[in-house]
């Protein structure tokens, strides 16, 4: 049963807040919260409680996202922390709160829709734009890590906002052309191309891979609406020859940081260096830097030597990473195939030699960015993790021992979990249980929202979290249009590898937009039975 709900004078202080949640979600946190605040506020001040009340009760899709927040809350059943399982319910407040506000509101015209896609799309360019100021040396601070790059939220959930934002863009120039101006027409190409070259810049490889994935589902999108049958076929043919690309892509990338037929011969290795100092060689650990060995013909008190006679950061110290500087070196010297000893050094140029105090571990890349590079640091945390079971300060291999952790707590506590509370001290007796080689301070929880969700409420809480998760589709029989499949797309693929609802930011990135488009987004035919109409 559908309810209308009649417009009201303040309806503008709704729209208002609408559009100052999007511009907070990747510049401030505290005007994210005040902007909930005005949306809860101005519910209230409408009044109209009795159609709110029945459109909440006659709409099942609101419940379903509700679940979400209902199991959070029934977890305080078994926990034992109850100090922070109240902390985790404040911090999930979006989840109950928005679906209840949105839900039971009257949807955006075209008009506002689109403007609050600009201004968020403007929101993410000033990010980008602060960004920049820091990147090309405006500051006096200088930025060594890329990650810190995001000033004001987690460098993962900027570029999956910055995703979002190209998607949104996407949806406007494809479907909503005949609407635009020339100005947009000109302007919103060009931002779309500078937040996919700064999407690169940044270096989240969640961030390229939700891109990629979203680019696809858009091609494939396009490729079922065009009418023309031939070259529907044409794109579809092309579409799927993406993937091949892509896998040739991974192998070009691997062949260059294995180096194929560049290895040392380790049967016949000389034992002095030109100096006199004898070198240490372990034949036995086969780590490689762009298929030169990294543990042999190191000459090591030589090497330390020269090395601190051209450089302001002792060998002993750390790199500007926060990664050992000897280890840097060592990878780096490696990539050029030279010697770890003082002529090696001395064939480094002083830009190398500033390089490697950045963390920069390969010649190939230190002048360079791209994904090119993550996808070599990524073959070399793995390496290294299934060679020498080391993953401590990696990224990508952290995440198999939080999974490991995750799957050891979920099969002691496999129906009901440990309970809203309990994951942190789960997590802890758990790591301390698998004697791990993890580093005490990388313990963290598992950085997959699935996991975690198993970890907290059991298999039957996971069933409950995917069914909230796939109901919109069902419900509509996949018919939820272009914006909202693409943002699940994008949702889900961050769940994979990262903990989304377990942050601020995160839970009011998902809990914003996964209502929004679903109740205040005009146009999708399925949706209107659960949008309230004006």
């Amino acid at each position: 049963m559908k309810i209308s709900l009649k417009p009201h004078q303040h309806e503008w202080i709704y729209f208002a807040g609408l559009t100052l949640m999007a511009a907070s979600l990747p510049l401030s946190k505290f005007t994210m919260s005040v902007s909930q605040f005005i949306i809860l506020g101005n519910w209230f001040w409408e009044g109209n409680f009795r159609n709110k009340w029945q459109a909440l009760k006659s709409n099942k899709l609101i419940w379903a996202l509700l679940s979400i927040y209902f199991i959070h809350a029934l977890g305080l059943l078994w926990s034992t922390d109850m100090a922070y399982a109240f902390k985790d319910l404040r911090i999930k407040l979006p989840l109950l709160a928005l679906p209840v506000i949105i839900g039971t509101s009257a949807p955006l015209d075209f008009k506002r829709f689109r403007l609050l896609v600009l201004l968020f799309a403007a929101a993410i360019f000033a990010g980008t734009a602060v960004s920049m100021y820091y990147y090309l040396g405006f500051s006096d601070e200088q930025i060594y890590d890329l990650r810190y790059l995001s000033r004001f939220i987690s460098h993962i959930r900027f570029s999956l906002l910055i995703v979002l934002a190209v998607v949104m863009l996407l949806w406007m120039l494809l479907l909503q052309w005949k609407r635009l101006n020339m100005t947009h027409k000109i302007l919103l190409p060009i931002t779309v191309a500078w937040f996919i070259t700064f999407l690169f810049i940044l270096d989240v490889l969640i961030g390229v891979v939700a891109l990629g994935i979203s680019l696809f589902g858009t091609l494939i999108w396009m490729a079922y609406s065009v009418q023309n049958k031939t070259l529907r076929r044409s794109l579809l043919v092309f579409v799927l020859g993406i993937p091949l690309l892509a896998v040739f892509y991974l192998a070009f990338i691997a062949k260059q940081y294995y180096g194929i037929g560049t290895k040392e011969d380790l049967s016949n290795l000389e034992r002095q260096s030109a100096k006199g100092t004898y070198y240490y060689h372990d034949t036995t650990n086969t780590e490689m830097e762009n298929g030169h060995y990294v543990w042999i013909y190191i000459a090591n008190g030589e090497l330390q030597d020269e090395w601190n006679k051209r450089s302001q950061h002792n060998f002993d110290s750390l790199d500007n990473k926060g990664n050992p500087v000897y280890g840097t070196v060592l990878r780096y010297m490696s990539s050029r195939g030279l010697r770890k000893d003082s002529i090696g050094i001395s064939q480094l140029s002083d830009e190398e030699i500033r390089a490697i105090e950045n963390g920069v571990s390969s010649y190939r890349y230190f002048d360079k960015v791209g994904i090119g590079y993550r996808l070599g640091q990524t073959l070399y945390e793995l390496d290294t993790y299934f060679k020498h079971d080391a993953a401590s300060g990696h990224s990508t291999t952290q995440r198999f021992v939080f999974w490991k952790a995750a799957s050891g707590i979920i099969k002691k506590n496999p129906v009901f979990g440990v309970g809203t509370g309990d994951l942190n001290q789960a997590f802890k007796e758990e790591y301390q249980s698998m004697n791990t080689s993890l580093d005490e301070k990388y313990w963290h929880r598992s950085h997959n929202q699935f996991l975690t969700f198993t970890v907290a409420f059991g298999v039957i809480g996971l069933i409950i979290f995917i069914l909230s998760l796939i109901y919109p589709f069902i419900t509509t029989r996949f018919g939820l249009g272009y914006l909202y499949t693409i943002f699940f797309l994008i949702i889900v693929t961050s769940m994979i590898t990262e903990d989304t609802l377990e942050t601020q930011a995160g839970v009011t990135f998902f809990a914003f937009f996964n209502t929004l488009l679903l109740f205040a987004q005009p146009g999708i035919q399925k949706l209107k039975r659960f949008q309230f109409l004006k």
